[in-house]
């Protein structure tokens, strides 16, 4: 049994958060465990405008999942790793991109730019792009999922 955490700061800290945070998280799940399905969704206000965002992932192993959400961070953290080792990622003044886990750093191109990209070679190519249609089609039931959950979340 796997867990998985990743610290985020969206814009804000409400259901309209999840269609522009949770996918990434998502992403990282599918592409790291496999396809897979989440179950046991559940939400927690923590303090200073926090909200802990905890779910199970099965695909090939079972992982339990948190997302904690911090609004009005600037700039915007993401922390993320499996079972405890943890990389942080760096934006600089030109937003390059850097992701650090003790006193190693390596700095990345920017992951919507290498969508993009391999999006248009597979076009040309005439292959499947890394994020493709089953990735999309699952990615959007579990967002239905976790947005149900929400709605009912932040209702109360």
């Amino acid at each position: 049994h796997r867990t998985f955490l990743i610290e985020m700061s969206p814009f804000q800290v409400c259901r309209d958060m999840i269609p522009e945070a949770i996918p990434h998280l998502l992403s990282i799940l599918y592409h790291r465990l496999g396809p897979g399905y989440i179950e046991d969704i559940s939400l927690r206000r923590l303090i200073n405008d926090r909200v802990d965002l905890c779910f199970v992932y099965q695909a090939n192993q079972r992982c339990s999942v948190t997302s904690r959400l911090m609004g009005g961070q600037v700039p915007r953290e993401l922390k993320f790793g499996f079972d405890g080792a943890y990389v942080k990622r760096e934006i600089g003044p030109d937003y390059e991109i850097t992701f650090k886990m003790g006193d190693k750093s390596v700095r990345v191109r920017d992951p919507l730019a290498c969508s993009i990209e391999d999006f248009m070679t597979a076009v040309s190519d005439g292959r499947e792009p890394v994020i493709g249609p089953m990735h999309i089609i699952n990615t959007v039931i579990m967002l239905d999922q976790i947005y149900d959950v929400a709605e009912n979340f932040w209702k109360s």
